[in-house]
């Protein structure tokens, strides 16, 4: 009877190591998973600069068009007068 007891502690240690050590598994998984979805947010980040960068100077541009149609605008009226 002495010895069932020795062999079910050595399959629950068994048991134990695999269950560690599959956790540990899990773990570096989920670092993994938290590296590349931080790599991915400053990806996301750094591609958002470049947008609203080009978005601004896209608005400078218009806001010169629109200042040279102003006075066109003005020296057509001129004109008229």
């Amino acid at each position: 009877m002495s010895s069932g007891i020795v062999l079910f502690s050595g399959l629950s240690k068994i048991n134990n190591i695999k269950r560690a050590d599959l956790n540990w598994k899990a773990s570096q998984m989920e670092l993994q998973q938290e590296k590349d979805n931080l790599a991915i947010n400053i990806i996301l980040a750094y591609l958002q600069v470049l947008s609203l960068s080009e978005q601004a100077h896209l608005v400078e541009d218009q806001a010169k068009l629109s200042a040279q149609q102003v006075e066109r605008l003005s020296v057509l009226n001129k004109e008229e007068q």
